[in-house]
C-alpha cells in the first residue's frame, strides 16, 4: 500500500496519508486538501511521465537527467522550492521499501534504495536507444510499442499498474466550452516531464512554472474528448452491455443524472432524455449538477467496461449535488473499485483506487453506511436481507477506506481506524461519530442557543 508523508509544504503543516482503495480528505477550503491530492497524483503518475524521457533518443540517459526531469515536473506543479518553508519534506512510499524523498532548496530528489533508482534509469536508457532509432526512421508505430513496453516495466518497478487521471473541479466547463478549450490548448501542449536539460544535464528553467491547474485541466479536457468519442452513438446501456451488473449500474447512473444520456452518432452532440418522457435537452442546457457529474459517470462506465485498473483523484465530487446525488455517485465509485477487484483476483497492484477531496460531511456518512453494509454482509451468511438496502456491488470493507480531516492548524489527521493503522477484527473502518458530531454540532448548538433566546423574548 502506498503512503505519503508531508511536512511544512504550502498550506499543509503535516500529513501522513495511507493511499487506500478509497481515500477521502475533508476540510475547509484553503487548508491544503488539493495540495495533498496533487502531490499524490504527482507521484502516482511518475511511471507514465518518465516514459517521455525515452524519447531523448541518442542522448545518454543517466541518473542526473532522470532526477532533473522529476525536478522539472515539481517546478511545473508547485513552483520553485525556494517558495516553501525551508523545513519542508515530502516522502512517498510505493511499498516494498521503495520511496522517493523531496526536500531542500534547491530541490533534492532522492530514491531509496539506490538499486531501485539504478534499475529505473537502466530501463529508460535501454528503451531510449530503440525509441530514438524508430523515431529517426519515422516508424512511430514501432516507437509507440517500445514506449508502451517501457511504461509497463516502469509501472512494475513503481508497484503501480493503474492508469492515473486527475478529475478537477469545474468539470462543467467541458460541457459548455469543450470545443473552445480544445482549440485553446491545441498549440500549447504542456508536458509534465520532458528532457528539459542542457548538454551538461542541468535543469533548464521553464517559463510555465506553477501552472499545474492549467495542465491538469488541459489533460482532463483531452480525456473528456476521448470519453465523448467513446460514447458517440452510444448510451450508458450500450457501454455497459457486457458487464454483469449493468442493470444495477444503469439504474444508479440514471438516478444520478436524472435522465438518460445520448450522443448523436452523426455529429457527437450530447443530450439528455428525461426519464419516462420523449423530451430531449442539449447537455449544455442541463443543470449544473448534471454537467458536473456526467463526466465522472462516463469515466466510471468506461473503466468498468474495459476492466483496466485505474487511479482517480477527484476534487469535490459532490459539487452541485443534493445529498441523495452524492450518495449515488459515491456508490458508483465503490462499484468501480469492486469491479476492478473481481477482475484482478485480489492482486493488489492491479486494483483500482480512488482519492477524493471534499467539503461535504454527507459523504462521510455515506461511506460509513457502505462500510457498515459491507461488514454486515460478510456476517449475513447469504440471507440477502441487506440487498434491498445496499447491494453487494456498492459495499465497502473496513480495510478499504482511509479517511482524514484537515484541522484548523492545517494538520491532516486520521478519522477512521483504518487510517489510524487498526487492523484485524478490531478494525471497523467507520469514521468516528465524534467527527460527524463536531461538523454538525456547531450548527445545532447555534440553533439551540437561538431557540433559547427566542423563548426569552
Amino acid at each position: 500500500m502506498h503512503h505519503i508523508s508531508v511536512r511544512h509544504f504550502g498550506p499543509v503543516k503535516s500529513a501522513d496519508v495511507q493511499v487506500n482503495n478509497f481515500t477521502v480528505i475533508i476540510g475547509e477550503h484553503a487548508m491544503g486538501k488539493s495540495t495533498i491530492a496533487m502531490l499524490v497524483y504527482f507521484f502516482r503518475s511518475l511511471h507514465e511521465d518518465l516514459v517521455l524521457l525515452g524519447r531523448a533518443g541518442t542522448q545518454e540517459i543517466d541518473g542526473k537527467k532522470v532526477s532533473n526531469s522529476i525536478r522539472d515536473k515539481f517546478y511545473l506543479y508547485f513552483g520553485s522550492s525556494r517558495l516553501f518553508d525551508g523545513q519542508y519534506s515530502i516522502v512517498y512510499e510505493f511499498g516494498d521499501g521503495k520511496k522517493i524523498t523531496l526536500n531542500e532548496t534547491p530541490l533534492s530528489v532522492r530514491f531509496d534504495p539506490q538499486d531501485w533508482f539504478n534499475e529505473i534509469v537502466g530501463k529508460i536508457r535501454d528503451a531510449s536507444v530503440f525509441i530514438g532509432r524508430y523515431r529517426e526512421k519515422l516508424d512511430f508505430d514501432s516507437a509507440a510499442k517500445e514506449e508502451n513496453m517501457l511504461k509497463n516495466r516502469l509501472s512494475t518497478l513503481f508497484n503501480d499498474r493503474t492508469q492515473p487521471k486527475f478529475i478537477p473541479d469545474g468539470r462543467n466547463i467541458t460541457v459548455k466550452f469543450q470545443d473552445v478549450l480544445l482549440q485553446l490548448f491545441a498549440d500549447k501542449l504542456v508536458l509534465p516531464v520532458a528532457p528539459n536539460v542542457d548538454d551538461e544535464g542541468n535543469l533548464v528553467r521553464r517559463n510555465d512554472a506553477k501552472k499545474i491547474g492549467r495542465y491538469l485541466m488541459r489533460d482532463f479536457i483531452f480525456h473528456v474528448e476521448a470519453l465523448k468519442k467513446a460514447f458517440t452513438g452510444r448510451s450508458f446501456k450500450d457501454m455497459l452491455q457486457d458487464v454483469p451488473l449493468k442493470d444495477q449500474l444503469i439504474k444508479k447512473i440514471e438516478a444520478l443524472i436524472k435522465a438518460r444520456y445520448g450522443n448523436n452518432i452523426n455529429n457527437g452532440t450530447e443530450y439528455l432524455q428525461l426519464i419516462d418522457s420523449q423530451t430531449r435537452i442539449p447537455l449544455e442546457s442541463a443543470s449544473s449538477g448534471q454537467q458536473e457529474s456526467i463526466r465522472i459517470a462516463q469515466d466510471i462506465a468506461i473503466c468498468i467496461a474495459e476492466g483496466q485498473p485505474v487511479f482517480r483523484v477527484i476534487e469535490e465530487p459532490e459539487a452541485h449535488l443534493f445529498p441523495t446525488g452524492q450518495e449515488v455517485l459515491i456508490e458508483l465509485l465503490v462499484a468501480l473499485l469492486n469491479n476492478s477487484e473481481l477482475i484482478s483476483k485480489d492482486t493488489l497492484e492491479l486494483n483500482s483506487s480512488v482519492f477524493i477531496t471534499t467539503h461535504s460531511p454527507y459523504i462521510l456518512t455515506i461511506l460509513n453506511n457502505l462500510i457498515l453494509a459491507g461488514d454486515l454482509g460478510a456476517k449475513e451468511n447469504g440471507h440477502g436481507v441487506l440487498n434491498g438496502i445496499i447491494a453487494p456491488a456498492f459495499r465497502l470493507r473496513p480495510e478499504q477506506l482511509s479517511a482524514y480531516m484537515i484541522d484548523e492548524n492545517r494538520k491532516c489527521l486520521p478519522i477512521n481506524d483504518t487510517a489510524k493503522g487498526v487492523t484485524g477484527d478490531e478494525n471497523t473502518g467507520l469514521i468516528g461519530e465524534n467527527i460527524l458530531e463536531e461538523i454538525f454540532g456547531s450548527l445545532q448548538s447555534q440553533f439551540d442557543k437561538l431557540i433559547e433566546i427566542g423563548d426569552q423574548v
